[in-house]
């Protein structure tokens, strides 16, 4: 499963420092 789920898990992570950018802000 060439690394997807790793894949998957940075973009979990971009997507909640994302979130809190946004509510923070």
């Amino acid at each position: 499963m060439f690394e997807f789920s790793e894949f998957f898990s940075d973009f979990s992570v971009s997507c909640v420092f994302v979130w809190i950018s946004v509510f923070l802000d």
